[in-house]
């Protein structure tokens, strides 16, 4: 992705491999070749790489490597920071969904200076109605809903996101799945707290949550839906 930021044109991308130049230590050879694959070092320059998103298992073995080590502070905080930066990983399957239902069907969010994540159509119709009622044009203004349901992992858009210096935010449903949503993308960000980019209705549901602020009376007057004509 190409933007321009302060007058000069900047690049971003999802990078496929993530290094960090660490010593040689007793046990490393063994923690990478348990790895199948993901890591791999060389002793001759002292480059770690990865290839995939590091668990915390593998990053525990790396930490235990360094635990006598001199410098062992400076070490653990480069591994640290190569866990990190693993976070930005997106495998192939992934991408894959994201060409179908992001890249081709709602391509226009990658020109999109900032994001809003919501779960399905209802809570993105609601946003762009409410918007227009404000008058406030969202394209204008380089705002993109995605609605996630229908448009891949939410965790995915936290990681693109992410890389692409994209501000974004993400409101759901206070169910048992809004939760879970959070969750994933906490776990995806390897963060120790939930999300702080991420909001949940105090009330349950869309629907609850809009019955609780005083909306019921206007909810129950809509007319109902047709039925479509075959």
């Amino acid at each position: 992705m190409v933007r321009l930021e302060s007058g000069q044109s900047v690049v971003h991308s999802l990078p496929r491999k993530f290094s960090v130049e660490i010593p040689v230590s007793d046990g490393l050879e063994d923690v990478v070749q348990k790895s199948i694959g993901i890591l791999s070092f060389q002793p001759l320059s002292g480059v770690l790489s990865a290839t995939e998103s590091i668990d915390e298992g593998k990053y525990r073995d790396l930490l235990q490597c360094f635990a006598s080590h001199q410098d062992k502070a400076q070490i653990h905080l480069k591994l640290k920071n190569l866990k990190e930066q693993t976070t930005l990983f997106i495998n192939d399957s992934e991408l894959q969904k994201l060409e179908t239902s992001a890249k081709r069907m709602r391509g226009e969010i990658f020109f999109a200076k900032q994001w809003l994540l919501v779960e399905g159509p209802t809570d993105y119709l609601l946003v762009r109605s409410m918007a227009q009622a404000l008058d406030c044009d969202l394209d204008r203004n380089g705002f993109s809903i995605i609605d996630v349901q229908n448009n891949g992992n939410p965790a995915t858009f936290a990681v693109l996101a992410k890389a692409f210096t994209i501000p974004w935010l993400a409101v759901f449903d206070g169910d048992e799945a809004g939760l879970r949503y959070v969750e994933k993308i906490t776990k995806r960000l390897d963060l120790q707290e939930p999300c702080a980019y991420c909001k949940t209705h105090p009330d349950g549901d869309l629907e609850q949550q809009l019955v609780t602020d005083g909306l019921g009376p206007e909810i129950l007057d809509m007319p109902p839906c047709l039925p479509m004509k075959a």
